[in-house]
Parts: C-alpha cells; sequence; structure tokens
C-alpha cells in the first residue's frame, strides 16, 4: 500500500521530517526537503496483509517542534493481482 501527501513548508527549515504512524504505531520517517513554491509529493510504501484495515496518521517534525498527527486515513489493504501485493481500496478521512 502506497501512501501519498504533499510536502509541508516551513519558513525557518527547508528539510523537514515526516512521521508515519500506523494504528498510532510510529512505521517510518521520511526526510524532505520544500520551499513555500516547491513542495514536493512525499511517498511511504507500507506491507500489509490483504483483507487488513488500517488509520494512517503523519506528523511533521522540523527538529525542534513537532506537528499533531494528521486526520487520520483508514483503507483496507485488497490483494493486486498482477504483483500480488496489497494495495489500497476504498480510503476514507477520519478524524481522530
Amino acid at each position: 500500500m502506497t501512501l501519498t501527501w504533499r510536502a509541508a513548508w516551513d519558513r525557518d527549515d527547508a528539510e523537514l521530517k515526516y512521521l508515519v504512524y500506523r494504528d498510532g504505531v510510529l512505521v517510518t520517517t521520511r526526510t524532505g526537503r520544500s520551499q513555500e513554491w516547491n513542495r514536493p509529493t512525499m511517498k511511504y510504501t507500507d506491507t500489509v496483509t490483504p483483507g487488513s484495515r488500517h488509520r494512517y496518521t503523519i506528523a511533521v517534525s522540523d527538529g525542534q517542534n513537532t506537528t499533531l498527527r494528521s486526520q487520520a486515513l483508514t483503507v483496507t489493504a485488497v490483494a493486486d493481482k498482477a504483483s500480488k501485493t496489497a494495495k489500497a481500496s476504498k480510503a476514507s478521512t477520519e478524524r481522530r
């Protein structure tokens, strides 16, 4: 399952750390650079069991301060017949 999101921007720090949580547990961190005029797409691919349901949230840190976590995205993984991996299906946002 691949999650994508637009990079945040911080006027004091071009490089930010993104903390990705699955079901409330930190599963990875990603670091990315952005400017006000250039906010690239960030990406994380997670390996989960087909048929499983998960809630993902993301927080952003500049090294000193960390944002509150994002609204939760709840997804159910389904098997991708071509690659035999899980992908997101029927994603919906929920307030955590």
